[in-house]
């Protein structure tokens, strides 16, 4: 039986993965660190929240790297983070400073997938305007949460430390 860390669940790619492990029967356990709460109730599902994603991504890492220094640790990123952490937007921003505190603990193996964009599987309103134009940009084909998914599961994964 597995036990299931997720930071970040209630956004268009967290809350589905979170959906895909709660109805597996060989997971037992699906804690989730995140903003705020999915509403899902569910005796295996554990929720601890938490409003500051660079604090709680940094005392997370380091917990883990802790008691764990051989785990592989999968990061969903996105395109454009800014490694420098020195970017004037935001999400660029902290998404670069998070890498950059992750590849720092020295997991055994780190994986850090930046997309460029998820096509919705369900139908969503739009967040800001790249997001809308990334939608109407981007085909639908393998563009969903299965190809992501996949792509956390396989054993044949890119070189560790190498975002993609």
């Amino acid at each position: 039986m597995k036990n299931i860390i997720i930071i970040g669940s209630t956004g268009m790619v967290g809350s589905h993965v979170l959906a895909e492990c709660l109805k597996r029967e060989d997971v037992k356990k699906v804690t989730c660190i995140t903003r705020r709460t999915s509403g899902i109730k569910n005796p295996r599902l554990i929720e601890v929240l938490h409003d500051d994603f660079l604090d709680y991504t940094k005392a997370f890492g380091e917990a883990l790297r802790k008691f764990n220094d051989i785990m592989t640790f999968c990061f969903l990123s996105g395109q454009g983070a800014d490694s420098s952490g020195k970017s004037k937007i935001q999400f660029a921003r902290d998404k670069g400073i998070a890498e950059n505190i992750l590849l720092n603990l020295k997991f055994g193996k780190t994986y850090i997938f930046r997309p460029g964009y998820i096509y919705p599987v369900k139908p969503r309103k739009e967040p800001n305007l790249i997001y809308k134009i990334s939608c109407l940009s981007s085909p639908k084909a393998d563009a969903n949460l299965h190809v992501l998914w996949g792509v956390c599961t396989k054993t044949s994964c890119p070189k560790p430390h190498q975002p993609f």
